[in-house]
């Protein structure tokens, strides 16, 4: 059944009512006028209220109402893409190439409705078509807030550093505020707020935050922090920060640390650890001197269970005898790690 399928000025609104096969018999009536129901907030209505009566439908065989709307009824800055329905006051949802209404849900028995298809026709009206088990009062809104939704993160802090594995919880809030406001309609990160963040692995991560209001308004907010290695070193050159480390060159010297535990092999930056020549400190420098294994030829790593550490061994070379060098170990957090060496 079709009243008006193709809209004027006078009259704004086309609605055509196609009932599927197989459902129960029963008339079909159309009844359009000037709309009366309010708005809801963030919304205007556009063009006539319609009202339908036709046989219930299910979900999955549902009624196809295909409204077109005059061009003289879009407001200025919509189209057929902003243009939304409402039943019976309430924003029916997207479902764009589907065949079926929207399975039944909480308060909604029978089914959903859902807009299947939006069309701009050639004359510039604008053509909706909806799928619904049930007719009843449908309205056109265009969004009338243009103001996107704010969106507030806590935790965590702006460039903060974590640990690796540290509990840390999201913490974030969005809202829609103001006078003629949509309302939020969600509000997501990669976590809910109140469950821990990701500190799995080491390096810069960033937490984003998108909010959506009911206009179709977006906005978003991200912070960055890092989390990097729980680091120490409870001996060796890296315990002693400003005291210089007296070896002999050509000799290995032992670099331990922990990182809380056996973290793999591969937690040196590519080119890590290095050394530079340095001007030797002054004598009054504090200065340890350190045990040293016998002269290797590969520096290497390895990682000693029993104890929970890290070794590095550094093969220096007799050439250095008489020098002071700076040992540097970048972490692949990036975070660095330095001793300073007397050769003798």
């Amino acid at each position: 059944m079709a009243i008006n399928p193709t809209p004027t000025p006078e009259s704004p609104v086309g609605t055509t009512v196609e009932v599927p096969a197989r459902t129960a018999g029963g008339t079909v009536s159309i009844t359009q006028s000037e709309s009366t129901s309010p708005a809801p907030s963030g919304y205007s209505f556009s063009g006539q209220q319609v009202v339908i009566e036709a046989p219930v439908a299910s979900w999955d065989n549902p009624l196809r109402l295909v409204f077109a709307l005059d061009a003289t009824a879009v407001p200025q800055g919509q189209d057929h893409n902003t243009i939304d329905i409402f039943r019976n006051g309430v924003l029916v949802e997207e479902c764009a190439g589907l065949e079926t209404a929207l399975p039944p849900a909480s308060g909604s028995p029978d089914g959903r409705p859902c807009v299947s298809q939006r069309q701009a026709l050639a004359s510039g009206d604008v053509q909706i078509t909806v799928l619904t088990p049930r007719a009843s009062q449908w309205n056109f809104g265009a969004p009338t807030d243009g103001t996107p939704p704010t969106v507030a993160i806590t935790s965590p802090s702006a460039d903060a550093t974590y640990l690796l594995g540290q509990v840390v919880t999201a913490s974030y809030t969005c809202s829609d505020p103001g006078p003629g406001a949509s309302g939020l309609e969600s509000c997501a990160g990669p976590v809910p707020a109140g469950d821990g963040i990701d500190t799995g692995s080491v390096g810069a991560k960033t937490l984003t935050v998108v909010a959506t209001d009911h206009a179709g308004n977006r906005s978003e907010a991200r912070v960055t922090y890092r989390v990097v290695y729980a680091f120490s070193a409870s001996a060796g050159p890296l315990a002693t920060a400003g005291t210089v480390q007296v070896v002999i060159a050509g000799k290995d010297v032992s670099v331990p640390f922990s990182l809380q535990g056996n973290q793999g092999l591969d937690v040196f930056m590519a080119g890590s650890p290095s050394s530079v020549q340095v001007p030797c400190p002054s004598p009054g420098t504090p200065r340890t001197v350190l045990k040293q294994n016998a002269d290797g030829k590969t520096s290497s790593l390895r990682y000693l269970p029993e104890t929970a550490t890290y070794e590095y061994e550094w093969v220096t070379s007799k050439a250095w005898a008489g020098t002071c060098r700076e040992f540097t170990m970048t972490l692949r957090d990036g975070t660095v790690h330095t001793a300073v060496f007397e050769f003798r």
